[in-house]
């Protein structure tokens, strides 16, 4: 009859060896989520929508997201139908937040869009637009007029404000080295299998050892 303290002793290295054996075969799983990717997004802070300026101005803002190939600041002129942009400045593509100075002396008076372009080499292209800035000059600044007071919605319509874009928070990539619980308890029952098979054949040997002693 064996000693108990053998028995105990094969009893904790065939568990061992087991459990050893169901970590390894749950790592060689392929993961069932794919890794999160930072998003991508633009803004320009200043100027703000109609907003007057003179001499050099800054512009202010920021163009995030990994890949980004370009990103460049033009003004077109708002009755402009054709759709043409005049290049203003290019963004550094390694930088996030960003101040150009533009001198607006350089061109004659009057309203101009802001636009601010980013493509990433995904294809994307993100782009904000600052609207109806007014360059002055050369010529006087116009007395503001108070804005007409917004009609209430009537009975059965419903207000719908303007649609903003907000930045979406950057996801930060998952550990590969983490230990989920269900990975544990995955690795513990292919061990217990493992074991399980490892005694019944244990079982057989000594049944037939001792049948042909």
């Amino acid at each position: 009859m064996l000693n108990y303290e053998i028995v105990m002793r094969r009893f904790t290295f065939l568990f061992m060896i087991a459990f050893l054996g169901g970590v390894a075969f749950s790592e060689m799983q392929p993961a069932n989520a794919a890794t999160p990717t930072p998003s991508s997004w633009v803004e320009l802070n200043t100027p703000q929508d109609g907003a007057v300026l003179q001499g050099v101005v800054a512009i202010t803002g920021a163009a995030r997201g990994g890949g980004m190939q370009t990103a460049e600041l033009s003004f077109a002129y708002p009755s402009d139908e054709t759709g043409t942009w005049f290049f203003i400045a290019e963004i550094d593509s390694t930088a996030t937040e960003f101040q150009i100075e533009w001198d607006t002396t350089a061109i004659t008076d009057g309203t101009y869009n802001l636009r601010l372009k980013a493509t990433y080499a995904n294809g994307e292209v993100l782009t904000k637009f600052i609207s109806n800035v007014r360059v002055r000059n050369y010529t006087p600044i116009e007395t503001k007029t108070p804005k007409p007071t917004q009609t209430p919605a009537t009975a059965g319509q419903t207000a719908s404000p303007k649609d903003t874009p907000s930045p979406t928070p950057t996801l930060l990539p998952a550990n590969p080295a983490t230990v989920e619980k269900g990975d544990i308890f995955n690795a513990l029952g292919v061990g217990l299998a493992f074991t399980g098979s490892l005694f019944a054949l244990l079982g057989i040997y000594f049944g037939l050892k001792k049948t042909f002693q």
